[in-house]
């Protein structure tokens, strides 16, 4: 039998609930807004349609299969190249950042690490294999 405090609970959860998503939602208008804010702003001027051409701000190429990941994750996603290994951490639910954060190096290292421009050490990919299940296969380069 549910009690009266047990629906009042609820009730306060489902006024939360409410609120996230009515913040949303206008996050979602705020961004539809400033689409249609570029739409006009490419078709007055001619010469900014190849700027969407080569690179969308609002998309991204790289599509994560996990559907929990983090709102800074999912901005991360939009501002990477689609390297195997942040694709691998990113799906992790993880962002460069938070990697140089774990290992103490610089983010700028691991995005050297993703790109194949340095080698990540051995013990590094056995960390993250351990911790966040990140295949060693995904790294260009791995030292010793």
């Amino acid at each position: 039998m549910v009690t009266p405090e047990q629906l009042r609970e609820e009730a306060v959860d489902a006024d939360a609930i409410a609120g996230k998503l009515e913040k949303a939602a206008a996050a979602h208008r705020r961004q539809a807004e400033r689409c249609r804010k570029l739409a006009d702003e490419i078709e007055a001027d001619p010469a900014l349609s190849s700027i969407t051409e080569s690179r969308s701000m609002f998309r991204s190429k790289m599509e994560l299969e996990n559907e929990r990941v983090s709102k800074r994750v999912k901005i991360s996603s939009k501002m990477t190249s689609d390297s195997p290994a942040k694709k691998a951490l990113l799906e992790a639910n993880i962002t460069p950042k938070d990697v140089a954060a774990l290992l103490g190096v610089g983010h700028s290292t691991v995005n050297a690490w993703c790109t194949g421009a340095r080698s990540i050490p051995r013990t590094h990919v056995d960390r993250l294999r351990e911790k966040h299940k990140i295949s060693a296969k995904v790294w260009p380069k791995i030292a010793g």
